[in-house]
């Protein structure tokens, strides 16, 4: 089973609780103020009515569903879940794919996150925290 464990994997889940709390705020926030955002959008972004009326409530239950997800995976996390340690794996390969595909954009924040995208990933694989998750 699973030894102690590591300070930075509990940085790492208090990170993604921080996270996960944080969307699930702006998702209940785009939920309850999803009147006045459409009505922002449709005259003062001059977007049309019908997307002004849907993109809030969108917006809402997607930052809800990734904050639920974060806030499980924070869990993992904490109660080292070989699953928590292979999800966050693929989380951060994701996240450096989208660094890399917005590097046009906006370099120097692409050349950050991969950066700190490609240390994560380092860690999770060193011994040590392979095998406090069991691996």
């Amino acid at each position: 089973m699973a030894s102690s464990r590591p300070t930075g994997v509990t940085i790492l889940a208090v990170l993604q609780l921080i996270g996960g709390i944080l969307s699930v705020v702006a998702g209940l926030t785009a939920l309850f103020a999803r009147d006045a955002i459409s009505q922002q959008l449709s005259t003062g972004a001059n977007v049309p009515p019908e997307l002004a009326a849907g993109l809030p409530a969108g917006l809402a239950w997607f930052f809800l569903i990734t904050g639920a997800i974060a806030l499980f995976l924070a869990w993992g996390l904490f109660t080292l879940k070989g699953w928590a340690w292979l999800t966050t794996l693929i989380f951060q390969g994701l996240n450096i794919a989208s660094h890399l595909a917005s590097f046009g954009s906006n370099a120097g924040s692409a050349i950050l996150g991969i950066v700190i995208a490609g240390i994560i990933i380092y860690y999770l694989l060193t011994p040590q925290v392979k095998r406090a998750f069991g691996k």
